[in-house]
This record gives C-alpha cells, structure tokens and sequence, in this order.
C-alpha cells in the first residue's frame, strides 16, 4: 500500500528591509563611513566590500534581494515626494 507523503518547504520569515537598511547605515556611520554612498555602492555593484563586516552588516545587506530593496526604497521616496 502506497501513501503520499506531504512536503511543506518552510516559509521564509519576512525580513524587514527598512529595519536592516537603518542598522547597516548605523553601523557603517559608527565606523566612520558615509553611509549612503556605500549602501549606493553596494546596491548599484552587488559588491559587498562596500559594507562592514562589523556587527554582521555585510552578511545582512547580503540576504537581502537587492531589487526589493531598490524598490522599497523607492516606494518610500516617492511616498513623501509627490
């Protein structure tokens, strides 16, 4: 007798994009860095050199879609522009 087997892939918890952004930026500022030309570094290049390995900020710009990010910024600007 044959049964079938349900396979549930876990859902991957939200991440919270502006949350991220702000701590990578806070970091990046505690390290002297500028942080809008290297978050505007990374984005445009993928290159994770521009953000610090301090507090684990470059591995959490790296789980981020870049494109999601791009795009919730965006949202954002255009939210308190027009």
């Amino acid at each position: 007798m044959h049964h079938t087997s349900l396979f549930k892939l876990k859902k991957e918890p939200e991440v919270d994009i502006k949350k991220v952004i702000k701590d990578v930026a806070r970091t990046l500022e505690q390290e002297n860095y500028h942080a809008i030309d290297q978050l505007v570094g990374y984005l445009q290049t993928g290159d994770p050199i521009y953000i610090t390995s301090k507090k684990d900020a470059r591995n959490k710009m790296r789980d981020l879609d870049r494109s999601k990010v791009i795009r919730e910024l965006l949202k954002e600007y255009l939210q308190w522009s027009i």
